[in-house]
Formats: structure tokens, C-alpha cells, sequence
């Protein structure tokens, strides 16, 4: 069974360090972008490459109000995945504001929901 954040549930009753599960890594799991691709169409109309790029989301990490699309380990280090550019805030009328991360290439890397982040 897992938390809604991907991490594994652990048995009470087995001997792993308690502090342990904080240092598991989410799993990739399927990812629907499409309330995304409606907000960067509606609020960036001509800038078509954002919700093209946010439509290839289609796996994620989801940790604590971020979602990660693209591998975070070493970023923006020579030869990572991800190789931050700039931020690009949506809209959300539930969810407020959300910050997408534009990498190099015009690739999407993650989203932040603040509202989440910062209650």
C-alpha cells in the first residue's frame, strides 16, 4: 500500500529505523496533465510549447505539494536531467497558484503547488 505522496507504507511492526521512510524515494507513476494543458491554454494562449510540453508529462513524483516530472537527482549539474531555465505561474481557481518549472529545451521539470507547500 502506498501514501497518496508515493512513499511505501511500513509494517509497525518491523525493525526499520523510524527516521527511515523519510529517505525513500517516490515511485514514477502515471500522470494526467490535462488540467494543466487546459490552464496554460487559457492563461498563455500564445505560448502553444508550454502546454505541448506540459501534455508529455504523462509520469510523475509527487512529494508534498511538488510534483516532479523529470529527475531531480543532481540538477542543473552537468549532465542531469534537469537543467533549470525559468518559472512560469498558472492559475488554479481550487489550488491558487502553481509554479512550473521550465527546464532548457522548453521541457516541464515539475510544478509546485503552494497552497499545498505553504499551509
Amino acid at each position: 500500500m502506498k501514501y497518496e505522496n508515493g512513499f511505501n507504507k511500513r509494517n509497525s511492526q518491523d525493525n526499520t529505523d523510524a527516521l527511515a521512510h523519510w529517505f525513500i524515494v517516490p515511485s514514477w507513476d502515471t500522470y494526467d496533465p490535462a488540467w494543466l494543458v487546459s490552464l496554460a491554454r487559457e492563461q498563455y494562449p500564445n505560448e502553444a510549447w508550454l502546454a505541448n510540453a506540459l501534455a508529455r508529462c504523462i509520469r510523475a513524483k509527487k512529494y508534498n505539494g511538488y510534483v516532479y516530472f523529470v529527475d531531480s537527482a543532481n540538477g542543473n549539474r552537468p549532465g542531469a536531467a534537469g537543467q533549470f531555465e525559468r518559472n512560469i505561474v498558472l492559475n488554479d481557481p481550487e489550488l491558487g497558484e502553481i509554479v512550473v518549472d521550465i527546464l532548457q529545451g522548453d521541457r516541464v521539470g515539475g510544478i509546485e503547488m503552494w497552497a499545498r507547500i505553504f499551509k
